[in-house]
């Protein structure tokens, strides 16, 4: 499949929202871990498959509800199945366990990231094998989008076994992922909110180390954008999507545009909050034809 030529902005022509909907749902609704919904699932595995897309929830969500809408039900993955008849789309989920995030937090550790990165890496050759070669994509939420670019890291480190991760991988679509340094070293503040009252009750000492800064999203974030930049993983084309309304009892937006977005790469509004953004009503959605619409203009 060959790419098409960009245009002036680098944007497919997406189908755009006439009218600002306010697509924010509440805070009380976020996800648990569930034992049922680690690892990867398959939405669509059809014998004639060319390409690979894989979704990644963040911290406080899962494999399931955090693509799928609230209301009206609909688990998008399901949808660009549909769209995207000749693609294998795995839906994955790890244990993100908020309280070690806090400790790894407060001590400057990239140890569960790595471990969650390592994970998604084994999960995604795993899947690869006895497979010919064709192009991964990967849509990550929040920090999934960190365990992805971590996955990535660990693929062009020495373990051979994960390097045709590296080699396949074609392009990521970030929704709500932080990149720029000064906010990254703040957002655990903002991360410190979307956990449920019940978990930051429990475990208030740890979990109130996430309002100091530190460099644990930071540095990996840093070799990320090193390695896509200019070195090996510099093939990968990077898109990312950006929240345009506040979460219910927020004062900010949890990741905001400045923050999202990798500098020099391409961008777009989603109109909706850090956890609706990845939420749509349905194929005519017109925040899910602007998803739609990039992978189909990346293929």
């Amino acid at each position: 499949m060959q790419e098409t030529h960009r245009n002036n902005s680098g944007v497919a022509p997406f189908s755009r929202a006439s009218t600002l909907v306010n697509r924010s749902v509440s805070i009380d609704s976020f996800e648990t871990v569930v034992p049922s919904l680690l690892g990867p699932d398959k939405v669509s595995d059809p014998d004639n498959a060319e390409i690979d897309i894989w979704f990644v929830h963040g911290l406080t969500g899962n494999r399931k509800r955090t693509w799928t809408h609230e209301k009206a039900g609909v688990f998008w993955p399901e949808l660009l199945a549909r769209d995207f008849p000749k693609a294998r789309v795995i839906t994955y989920g790890y244990d993100a366990d908020v309280v070690k995030f806090a400790k790894d937090w407060g001590n400057a550790s990239t140890e569960g990231l790595k471990s969650y990165g390592q994970a998604l890496a084994f999960a995604v050759r795993n899947e690869l094998q006895n497979q010919t070669g064709r192009p991964i994509y990967f849509i990550p939420h929040s920090l999934g989008g960190l365990v992805v670019e971590q996955a990535l890291l660990e693929s062009i480190g020495p373990d051979v076994s994960l390097h045709s991760i590296a080699e396949w991988t074609a392009g990521i679509l970030f929704f709500g992922v932080p990149h720029q340094g000064s906010h990254l070293a703040k957002w655990g503040s903002a991360l410190r909110k979307l956990i449920p009252q019940s978990i930051r009750s429990s475990n208030k000492k740890v979990i109130d180390v996430l309002k100091t800064d530190s460099q644990v999203c930071q540095n990996l974030d840093e070799d990320f954008q090193k390695e896509a930049k200019h070195g090996k993983l510099k093939n990968i084309k990077l898109f990312s999507f950006y929240e345009t309304q506040k979460l219910p009892g927020f004062s900010n937006l949890v990741v905001p545009e400045k923050s999202a977005v990798l500098k020099a790469d391409f961008k777009c509004a989603i109109e909706g909050d850090h956890k609706s953004m990845t939420r749509f009503t349905g194929p005519s959605d017109p925040e899910y034809c602007k998803v739609k619409g990039q992978l189909i203009y990346w293929l």
